[in-house]
């Protein structure tokens, strides 16, 4: 097969990092794989990206990013969790109050949540 077209393709090539660095369930990592072996305008692209990370890897040697810029780094990554609760209140009123969690990445704790 030669798809190159709406046959998971986009998918295929969003995912085609996470492949690269084993970092996929192994359902998806299988589904991958199998997608490339059919569709080879999709393998011409991994190929590109394996040679990328190929060249990246050995520019770059064993050199590791400095321990500041690394903290500096992980201090940034924020995920935000928010939910929405909606209650129905006497006379028939609905109030909705939303709950924000911001966890950082860095240290995996989880600040108070704020309602907004």
């Amino acid at each position: 097969m030669s798809c190159g077209s709406d046959n998971g393709c986009a998918d295929v090539l969003r995912q085609a990092y996470e492949y690269l660095d084993g970092e996929l369930d192994p359902a998806d990592g299988e589904r991958i794989r199998a997608h490339l072996e059919e569709c080879r305008p999709c393998l011409r692209e991994f190929d590109v990206d394996l040679l990328l990370k190929q060249l990246v890897r050995r520019s770059c040697g064993l050199e590791r990013a400095p321990v500041a810029l690394r903290n500096q780094i992980l201090a940034l990554i924020t995920t935000e969790v928010v939910a929405q609760v909606r209650t129905t209140v006497a006379g028939g009123r609905t109030v909705t109050r939303t709950h924000v969690t911001t966890v950082r990445i860095s240290d995996q704790q989880a600040a108070p949540p704020t309602e907004r």
